[in-house]
C-alpha cells in the first residue's frame, strides 16, 4: 500500500490526537494547529493526499484565513474532512462550505467521529483499511475493520438487523432516526428493529452522510438538537430534490410542540411527543409511508 501524506490540524483534542497516532502507523502524517500560518510549515513540493481539520474552538479569523490558504496552490486539490461547531457561526459557514472536495463530520462521541473519518478516507481512496473501535449502543464497544470493500456496509454505529437468509423475504422499509440523545436514539431503534430496517445517527451532518449512501423511506427527526436543529435540518431536506419527498415525523418534548407545528408548512407527516410508545410510533409510521 502506497504511503499517503495526511495533514492533521487540531488543538490536541483527544479524537484527532488518536487519529494521528493511528494513521501514522502506515502513512506520513503532519500534525499542525488549525491556522493559515501553520500551512507554511508543510514541506515544499509535498503532495498532500488529505487534510483532517478540527475547527472546534477555532476563532472566526483563523478559519477565514485558513480557508483562503486551503483554496490556494499547492493545497487546492486535496480533499478536506473537517469537524467542529461552525454551524453556530453563520458569518463564515458559506466560506467553509465553498471549499472543494469537503466533508463535514460532527459527533460528540470520539470513537464514532474517528470511525466516520476513517470511513470517509476509505471512500476517498486515501487509505486501504484500518481498525477502529466504535461503541454500538446495543452491544457495547466493537472493533471494526473499515476498508474499501465493506465501507458502505458499516455506515452507522447502530447496526441494522440482518434479514433472514431464507427465500428472499420482502424488503423492510428503511427508517432513519436522527436524535442527539443516545438514550432516545437507542430506545426508539429497539422499538422499530423487529419491523423495519433501522439506521440511527446523532446529528444532522451524520444524517445527510447516511442519506447520501442510502435514501430512507422515512425519517424520525428530533426537533431540539445542537448545531443544526430539526427545523434547519428539515429545511435542508426540503430544499434538496433528492430528499424533498421523504416523509418526516418530528420527535419533540411537550414544551416544543408549538415550534414543531411551525414545521408543518415545510411538510411533515406528523409529530410525536417524547417519550414515545411503540403503538403510537408504529401507527404514525404506517400512516406516513402506507
Amino acid at each position: 500500500m502506497a504511503v499517503k501524506n495526511i495533514i492533521i490540524m487540531h488543538h490536541n483534542t483527544k479524537a484527532f490526537q488518536m487519529l494521528y497516532d493511528n494513521l501514522s502507523k502506515e502513512n506520513k502524517c503532519i500534525s499542525l494547529k488549525p491556522s493559515a500560518t501553520e500551512l507554511k510549515k508543510i514541506p515544499e513540493n509535498l503532495t498532500i493526499d488529505a487534510f483532517l481539520i478540527d475547527f472546534t474552538d477555532v476563532s472566526k479569523g483563523d478559519i477565514l484565513y485558513l480557508c483562503d490558504g486551503l483554496n490556494s496552490k499547492p493545497y487546492d486539490k486535496a480533499p478536506i474532512i473537517y469537524s467542529g461547531s461552525y454551524f453556530s457561526h453563520s458569518v463564515f459557514t458559506s466560506k467553509i462550505t465553498k471549499l472543494r472536495n469537503t466533508n463535514f463530520l460532527s459527533n460528540s462521541d470520539i470513537n464514532i467521529l474517528q470511525r466516520d473519518i476513517m470511513l470517509t478516507l476509505c471512500n476517498l481512496n486515501i487509505i486501504e483499511s484500518v481498525n477502529v473501535t466504535v461503541n454500538n449502543p446495543f452491544n457495547g464497544p466493537q472493533s471494526t475493520t473499515v476498508n474499501k470493500s465493506n465501507s458502505d456496509s458499516i455506515s452507522n454505529p447502530v447496526q441494522n438487523t440482518k434479514q433472514e437468509e431464507s427465500a428472499i423475504p420482502p424488503k423492510k422499509p428503511d427508517i432513519l432516526i436522527v436524535d442527539d440523545d443516545i438514550t432516545i436514539l437507542t430506545s426508539v431503534a429497539k422499538l422499530l428493529t423487529p419491523t423495519y430496517q433501522v439506521k440511527a445517527v446523532k446529528s444532522a451532518s451524520s444524517a445527510f452522510l447516511s442519506i447520501g449512501k442510502s435514501k430512507p423511506d422515512l425519517i424520525l427527526l428530533d426537533y431540539m438538537m445542537p448545531i443544526c436543529n430539526g427545523k434547519k435540518t428539515l429545511e435542508m431536506l426540503r430544499d434538496n430534490f433528492e430528499t424533498k419527498r421523504i416523509p418526516v415525523i418530528m420527535l419533540t418534548s411537550f414544551s416544543e410542540r408549538e415550534n414543531v407545528l411551525q414545521c408543518h408548512s415545510l411538510g411533515i407527516s406528523g409529530y410525536l411527543v417524547k417519550p414515545v410508545n411503540r403503538e403510537d410510533l408504529l401507527e404514525a409510521i404506517e400512516s406516513a409511508i402506507g
